[in-house]
């Protein structure tokens, strides 16, 4: 490979760090945000009409509407890491033109399969419990990015809109799980790439979780 063409490839790296910086800094502010959420929600509640009234309501709207940001920023960034570093990857090693032609419209799930067994004749491990928290990443961050709306009497046919109470989004997920997720699949790319063709710091970038 030419080695000029292997650091122009690289410049995006940079890039990759960033998201995942920004993942790692929304979901450390979410937990600083959701334990001030849950002390205002201690100090008192009361029922109205089926309904739960925190003594700090305004507050805890607030709060609550702050949480849903930093969890969808969380899931979002995430998936773009995982997107612009599995393509870099590819652009890399098997070249630009190559990459966009046959891996670039993959799934993402996919590329993180595909590609390193293409520059390493090796696969991740995904019988290990990881891989079901990347692809319930992948799937919630589908599911934020390409949201579709329901029909409201369909969706409420078996279903009493009075008492319908939905979870908040970041309830739905676990993103911590997605994060540590995140550096079992690097540990695996360590472990099927052990010359280091893949570069990643992402164990140093999420440190301080």
């Amino acid at each position: 490979m030419n080695d000029d063409f292997r650091m122009f490839a690289r410049i995006g790296h940079f890039h990759n760090n960033t998201l995942l910086e920004i993942s790692k800094d929304s979901f450390l502010k979410f937990e600083a945000l959701n334990k001030e959420n849950e002390l205002l929600k201690s100090k008192g509640k009361f029922e109205n009409n089926g309904f739960t009234i925190y003594n700090e309501n305004e507050k805890i709207d607030i709060l609550e509407y702050s949480l849903i940001k930093e969890s969808i920023k969380v899931v979002v960034f995430l998936g773009a890491f995982l997107e612009s570093y599995f393509f870099e990857l590819s652009a890399i090693a098997l070249g630009q033109q190559y990459t966009e032609k046959h891996i670039e419209k993959l799934d993402l799930a996919s590329k993180i399969i595909l590609i390193p067994r293409l520059i390493t004749g090796k696969e991740v491990d995904k019988s290990l419990h990881f891989w079901g928290e990347i692809k319930n990443l992948i799937k919630w961050r589908n599911k934020i990015i390409h949201n579709k709306t329901k029909n409201s009497s369909e969706f409420f046919k078996n279903i009493n809109p009075e008492k319908y109470d939905p979870k908040p989004l970041y309830k739905e997920f676990d993103m911590l799980k997605f994060l540590n997720s995140i550096k079992i699949l690097f540990k695996e790319l360590d472990r099927i790439d052990p010359e280091g063709f893949h570069s990643s710091r992402i164990n140093s970038n999420m440190k301080k979780l």
